[in-house]
């Protein structure tokens, strides 16, 4: 999937803008840091980089440690981080959420949506899908060691909740779907993140993609 896709999905969804960007180690990339791909208003791109605000960003501050996603307007935690985000608003990025994913060797990586209008859960999670699987493709000339990964011991029912988190379904959608409840699919999640270092949905997800489960 390319950028281009993943940002025409999520406009469908009425996500407007998207953000993909490594925030440390060493992948190869030659980027702009922090952002490497990026549909954000050209006038807020250029002030963003112009005035060095990465470095009061709160959303790019709380994804280098987050293990789940972050809506932005429950990241601020000083005045520096506020004005940040009252600028982004100012150009249009009014609502939005980031996701914190892992890359090779330990490098942290971010997908960050936004809009002019609030983003409701379904557009979270279909969002959440579609990038997952956009940044384990955009990882996929890497080597890793797939046969030996912690996912490869999902049960069979695990997997086919992953296929359909991976296809934007609520956790709600996914138990009367298949006819369990909610409890239950927390439990089956609880069990395929607890194998992860930082396990969250994107990050499940996009490791799965990886290996074919979804």
């Amino acid at each position: 999937m390319s950028f281009a896709r993943l940002a025409a999905q999520c406009n469908e969804l009425g996500i407007e803008y998207v953000a993909y960007g490594c925030l440390s180690g060493h992948v190869g990339i030659d980027h702009r840091s922090p952002a490497v791909l990026l549909n954000y208003p050209d006038a807020w791109v250029d002030e963003y980089f112009e005035q060095e605000l990465n470095a009061n960003d709160p959303v790019i501050n709380n994804c280098v440690k987050a293990g789940i996603a972050l809506d932005w307007h429950e990241l601020t935690s000083c005045k520096q981080e506020t004005r940040v985000l009252e600028a982004a608003a100012s150009h249009g990025l009014r609502h939005g959420f980031a996701v914190p994913l892992l890359g090779p060797g330990g490098a942290r990586f971010c997908l960050s949506f936004g809009s002019t209008q609030r983003i409701d859960r379904q557009q979270t999670d279909q969002a959440i899908g579609a990038g997952a699987i956009f940044h384990s493709q955009s990882l996929a000339t890497y080597d890793t060691d797939l046969f030996s990964h912690p996912l490869q011991s999902l049960s069979p029912r695990q997997k086919e909740i992953l296929q359909y988190l991976a296809a934007g379904m609520s956790g709600e959608e996914i138990a009367d779907t298949l006819n369990i409840t909610r409890d239950g699919i927390n439990w089956h999640l609880r069990k395929v993140y607890s194998k992860l270092e930082n396990g969250n949905a994107a990050t499940a997800i996009s490791a799965a993609a990886r290996l074919g489960i979804v």
